[in-house]
């Protein structure tokens, strides 16, 4: 029994998210608050960098002869531009400053070893909601009632944001003509991009850009961005599937958070735009995994010839089936826009 991936365009659906510090800190929330996407819910001081002062050469001198140039005792705090050696002579003076608010560490063998002091990083929630568990010195699993939508390729970064539909056609190219003072902080919903439309959208200050396609050869430069970037389809150009763009639609205006950190297959990560919504009396259901193929189930085809067409199972073979590549396996039969088409198990997923 195969048992496909899946990609989720919910509505509306319980989703939790760890949210974690890159090292280990302190969490600054309890479990059962609330948290809003601006709200600091862990903090770790980032390692500092270090500098090594070949003081002997530098000076001239033994290395025996180096401590008497000192002018900063080992582990006291110094700004940046504090001198920290100094040798004076007869045509000036040969000196060591620090080169950013740190600390002498220490000399041996004549040789200085100076610590930055790392700045504070701020984990912030990303989206509003409640905090079901506490994992000391590292976060916070974060819940809420959500619409999710995933996608195949994320640029890096996060971000949260107003979301602002910037076209009305899933598979065209965004008009930069567009891309003005009106789409700064928000994250924007378009169909295709190249690198035209990210330079474009980084220029207008936009919190994130979520799209059906871009140009494999534009992965570089989406991945050089200052804002996050996801990809709901794949490479090239790729219409986002209609299921996701109804949903977005639906959701033009609503606060979100978009997380384009690159898919982990270990963690189950997938790039995602989460939109908090209102909790209804009942809370929904949290996102199903690992769903079987079944005759009625919504599915989306991976690749050619009908790579992103979504359809719904009406049948699946009995037995395999010779492909035109001469391979044989078992496949299905879909309801797709156009017509009926007959696609390989393996080239399926789940679209929930």
């Amino acid at each position: 029994m195969i048992i496909p991936g899946t990609t989720h365009a919910l509505p509306l659906a319980t989703v939790r998210r760890e949210r974690m510090l890159p090292t280990a800190g302190y969490v600054v929330v309890d479990e059962g608050v609330r948290v809003e996407a601006t709200s600091v819910v862990a903090k770790t001081t980032a390692t500092g960098k270090h500098f090594i002062y070949d003081l002997p050469r530098r000076f001239g001198v033994k290395p025996e002869e180096v401590n008497q140039y000192i002018k900063v005792k080992p582990n006291t705090e110094v700004e940046k531009g504090k001198v920290l050696a100094l040798k004076a002579g007869m045509f000036g003076s040969n000196k060591v400053t620090a080169p950013a608010r740190g600390k002498v560490v220490t000399v041996e063998g004549g040789r200085l070893l100076f610590e930055s002091i790392g700045h504070t990083f701020e984990l912030r929630a990303g989206f509003g909601g409640q905090v079901v568990s506490v994992i000391p010195e590292l976060g916070v699993t974060i819940e809420a009632t959500a619409s999710l939508v995933q996608g195949v390729w994320g640029s890096g970064k996060e971000e949260f944001g107003l979301l602002k539909m910037i076209s009305d056609d899933r598979g065209g190219l965004i008009d930069l003509s567009l891309l003005d003072a009106s789409c700064s902080g928000s994250i924007l919903i378009g169909g295709l991009a190249d690198d035209a439309v990210l330079r474009a959208a980084q220029k207008a200050q936009v919190k994130g850009l979520v799209v059906g396609g871009i140009p494999s050869a534009s992965i570089p430069a989406a991945r050089a961005m200052s804002y996050p970037i996801v990809v709901t389809e794949g490479f090239g150009k790729r219409p986002m599937a209609e299921p996701l763009w109804t949903l977005l639609v639906s959701q033009n205006g609503r606060e979100a958070f978009l997380d384009a950190r690159a898919a982990d297959r270990w963690s189950g990560h997938r790039p995602e735009l989460i939109i908090p919504l209102p909790t209804p009396y009942t809370p929904p259901p949290q996102p199903s995994e690992g769903q079987k193929l079944d005759v009625g189930r919504k599915v989306r085809v991976l690749r050619v010839p009908y790579p992103g067409v979504v359809g719904v199972i009406r049948s699946i073979s009995d037995r395999p089936y010779t492909f035109l590549s001469g391979i044989q396996g078992m496949g299905a039969y879909l309801e797709a826009e156009g017509g009926t088409i007959f696609v390989p198990l393996e080239n399926l997923e789940v679209l929930e």
